[in-house]
């Protein structure tokens, strides 16, 4: 059964690490170079957010019966074909 309460608790932890991104936004690219702890925040934030949006990916496949991806590529294009075109989900590129 597809518990729409799962996907937007993950959706809000991901708005959670957009918002800690974006504190990163005003800082100059010498700047960021230049600080590796910096690097390392906005890297495991990033990371974070990548995750979150496969969670997502993969308990709709799963939920919705469709074939499991073995790649993350996989994972966008079964997404795909059950999405909306405009959705936020679809957004989300799976390169």
């Amino acid at each position: 059964m597809f518990d729409k309460s799962v996907v937007l608790l993950r959706l809000a932890k991901l708005d959670e690490y957009v918002s800690r991104l974006k504190r990163f936004e005003p800082v100059g690219l010498q700047e960021y170079l230049g600080n590796q702890d910096m690097q390392a925040v906005v890297e495991r934030y990033l990371q974070l957010s990548i995750q979150v949006c496969i969670d997502i990916a993969n308990y709709i496949i799963a939920r919705k019966r469709l074939s499991f991806p073995i790649f993350y590529r996989k994972t966008r294009r079964g997404m795909s074909s059950i999405m909306k075109e405009g959705s936020p989900l679809f957004l989300i590129p799976f390169l």
